[in-house]
């Protein structure tokens, strides 16, 4: 995690894990406000390689947040 400090923001890494195709994604600095939504549009624009049954839509995709930080 690296704090900017000019404006007081955080960017972070994110993995994005796709367990059944034994495939992920990394994004070195993710910043704090960029919408989830948003970045998982342009990642699944088009379909990925790996993807051949097209089970990878936005409207398909599930989510899981695991947050080592919090208590």
């Amino acid at each position: 995690m690296q704090l900017n400090e000019s404006d007081q923001t955080l960017t972070f890494p994110v993995v994005f894990l796709y367990p059944e195709h034994a495939q992920t994604d990394y994004i070195k600095e993710f910043h704090e406000n960029t919408r989830l939504i948003d970045q998982l549009s342009i990642m699944f624009e088009s379909r990925v390689p790996w993807d051949e049954e097209g089970k990878y839509t936005l409207d398909k995709i599930g989510v899981n947040f695991i947050d080592k930080f919090s208590n």
